[in-house]
């Protein structure tokens, strides 16, 4: 007959270690946070009042998304002109502010080409106007000349005429 001898089993520690110690934690940090007698902490909190007012308050969302336009409108010039001022994407407007100023170069030389043909205008008809009274004087003299020439002509007849008769 053989006997067979058996060791009592060990218990292990090692799992009430584990249990241990996160209940020591806990209870540290339930004592630590008990309010002491004389601390800052345990001090009466003031609180502050004041008037309710009404205004607009501003919300922001920040998240991923599309942006969909409700309504879409062309802002064009009455002329067309080159644009020299023009805010850069994500620059802050404001209500009233100028947005966009067309560049004046090609008005003033529109301007100056008018001007000058205005001037070469009235140069034409100052021009026209003299030559008119010139003419009409040149035409006056024509009328006088004509006229003298005519009563010349009426005098040499009268002549021939009495030339004529005294010879009869």
């Amino acid at each position: 007959m053989t006997a067979t001898v058996t060791q009592p089993k060990k218990r292990r520690r090692f799992n009430r270690l584990w249990l241990l110690i996160p209940a020591a934690l806990v209870i540290g940090a339930g004592v630590a946070l008990i309010p002491r007698p004389g601390s800052s902490s345990a001090a009466k909190p003031s609180f502050e009042t004041a008037q309710a007012t009404r205004s607009d308050h501003k919300v922001s969302v920040s998240g991923p998304g599309t942006l969909a336009v409700i309504r879409t409108l062309d802002v064009k010039p009455q002329v067309a002109a080159p644009i020299t001022l023009l805010p850069k994407v994500g620059d802050k407007v404001v209500k009233g502010q100028l947005l966009a100023r067309l560049d004046p170069s090609s008005f003033e030389r529109t301007l100056q080409t008018s001007q000058l043909g205005l001037e070469k205008a009235q140069a034409s008809l100052g021009k026209l106007s003299s030559d008119n009274t010139s003419s009409a004087q040149s035409q006056g003299q024509s009328v006088s000349n004509a006229q003298s020439t005519l009563d010349n002509a009426q005098n040499d007849l009268e002549t021939a005429r009495t030339n004529l008769s005294t010879q009869q």
